[in-house]
């Protein structure tokens, strides 16, 4: 005898749906885009502007290569070092930031006024970024199973 209360049962186990699910991360897939036409153009002004120190330039090739190496992993659903290593990349990633504009505001900015205009700036321009970036960071680190358990 049959249960006419109980629901259809599909044809596919729990595992095999889930690798039918396709996790679309479009909008992730642009940013990392958009953040590799920015460090692009970053280390071109570093490499052909002023002269600068050499721990910034190779801190900037180092860090941002690894940097966009875990965005590519995030946005293109693949598993490149390990988990643990991203999320310690997000401090990695505030202190450089931190470090990096308060060298380049105190190299620059030579009034009260330019002071305020380049924290505008940064704020409004580069602080989304560093928001999105470390989003992206914490969802590769702790809500991707589907890149992990592969």
């Amino acid at each position: 005898m049959t249960n006419i209360y109980k629901g259809p049962e599909a044809g596919i186990e729990k595992e095999e749906a889930e690798k039918l699910h396709f996790h679309s991360k479009t909008g992730w897939k642009v940013f990392f885009f958009i953040m590799v036409a920015l460090e692009i153009i970053s280390l071109l002004s570093l490499v052909f502007g002023e002269a600068t120190s050499l721990v910034n330039i190779f801190g900037e090739i180092v860090l941002y290569g690894l940097l966009l190496l875990g965005l590519y992993g995030f946005a293109f659903n693949k598993k490149i070092f390990v988990r643990k290593f991203w999320f310690f990349m997000i401090f990695v990633t505030l202190l450089w930031d931190g470090y990096s504009m308060f060298y380049q505001l105190g190299e620059l900015v030579e009034d009260k006024l330019e002071a305020y205009f380049a924290i505008a700036f940064l704020t409004i321009f580069w602080l989304p970024f560093f928001v999105f970036l470390t989003i992206a960071f914490y969802k590769y680190s702790f809500r991707s199973p589907e890149i992990w358990n592969q």
